[in-house]
């Protein structure tokens, strides 16, 4: 970098953390955003990359960015080039998608790349690669990975493998412990996830699979996952309600 194009680098550097500084994204942020990708700096490509993708209006509505999601790519491709993780992991999950074999590799190269650099992420979502294709034992590994390191949203889907004994050993026991911490909840895991593990132990509960079948247990669970707004809880509290009533009439 010349000493000229150093300035100018330097200069927008401090006008975007000036607009920034002052709460809103405004048209003079996307000005000079572009202005810093132009320049070839990654995480202004990357930015600019992720803006593109889904587009951008202001409080009043007025489009500031279109949405473009083949220039999306390119910003995406050039911070990747440059060694920006986020940029990496969002072209893995564009190659991820075509399920295409040739890409399916490329992902998971662009994946581990990205956990090599210090993006959990790549692990997690490489995870997610290996489940769509079904190669699940390479799953349970990466999901196993991604706790260890201290990504503990790979809980609900080890939970579940552990459950139904698919990429390891059917352990319920284990499940159950994973699915409890879910539900407890925490910066974490989500509203979703937590929803999710209590069904998941309401059913083990409501069938006895490999455990006593226990339906006040598994009304309790469900009762709990309703009370966070699941419909799926308040739908299957409801079918019980109703074969309890029926059973009373006979």
């Amino acid at each position: 970098m010349t000493n000229e194009k150093a300035a100018e680098f330097k200069k927008l550097k401090k006008q975007i953390a000036g607009v920034v500084s002052k709460g809103k994204i405004t048209k003079e942020y996307f000005v000079l955003l572009q202005k810093l990708a132009d320049l070839g700096d990654a995480d202004a490509l990357t930015d600019l990359g992720s803006f593109l993708h889904e587009g951008y209006r202001d409080e009043q509505g007025r489009i500031l960015i279109r949405k473009d999601q083949k220039a999306a790519m390119q910003c995406y491709l050039l911070g990747a080039a440059q060694g920006n993780t986020y940029a990496m992991i969002a072209v893995a999950d564009s190659l991820s998608a075509t399920g295409k074999k040739e890409a399916l590799r490329e992902a998971e190269d662009l994946y581990k790349l990205a956990f090599k650099l210090g993006d959990i992420l790549g692990a997690y979502n490489l995870a997610c690669t290996y489940l769509d294709q079904q190669k699940h034992s390479e799953a349970v590994r990466w999901f196993k990975v991604c706790i260890k390191k201290g990504d503990l949203s790979a809980f609900l889907p080890l939970a579940y493998a552990e459950l139904y004994g698919i990429g390891t050993r059917r352990d319920v026991k284990a499940a159950l412990e994973k699915f409890r911490r879910v539900a407890r909840g925490g910066r974490d895991f989500c509203q979703f996830d937590q929803e999710e593990a209590m069904l998941a132990i309401a059913e083990v509960y409501r069938n006895g699979w490999f455990v006593p079948r226990d339906f006040d247990a598994a009304i309790a669970w469900l009762q709990r996952a309703a009370k966070l707004g699941s419909a799926a809880a308040q739908g299957l509290l409801a079918d019980l309600n109703l074969c309890e009533e029926h059973s009373h009439q006979h």
